[in-house]
């Protein structure tokens, strides 16, 4: 059954507004491309909330991290981890794995680190 009183309406990076009765809700999550060092770690000012979603190679040959962010929320910090293959990775830290760039043969792993990095 269809609920005549909800609409959705998509109006390009701004988000999707949600109209229920006649009053109006706006969402602003949208997709942000962040670039990344191939190797090492990378801090990045992130909304509040940030989810990486995809990571890879961009048009320029830039190694990016692709993710879903509410804009209207505060940044904060995100450090993002890149490691080839074979490196070793410092088990002291608390990492959530987000995809794997190939780059002309040479494979990256990206990371993000869940918790507080400035610990380390």
């Amino acid at each position: 059954m269809r609920d005549s009183n909800r609409a959705f309406i998509v109006s390009g990076n701004l988000g999707c507004t949600l109209r229920e009765s006649g009053s109006p809700r706006t969402y602003m999550k949208t997709i942000w491309k962040y670039e990344i060092k191939k190797l090492g770690f990378t801090c990045l000012e992130l909304p509040k909330g940030a989810v990486a979603r995809s990571c890879d190679i961009d048009m320029e040959g830039n190694a990016c991290v692709w993710f879903e962010v509410d804009s209207t929320q505060p940044t904060e910090s995100h450090f993002i981890l890149a490691e080839g293959t074979g490196m070793s990775i410092d088990p002291s830290l608390t990492l959530s794995y987000i995809g794997m760039i190939n780059d002309d043969g040479y494979m990256w792993h990206i990371y993000e680190v869940v918790g507080d990095f400035n610990a380390h």
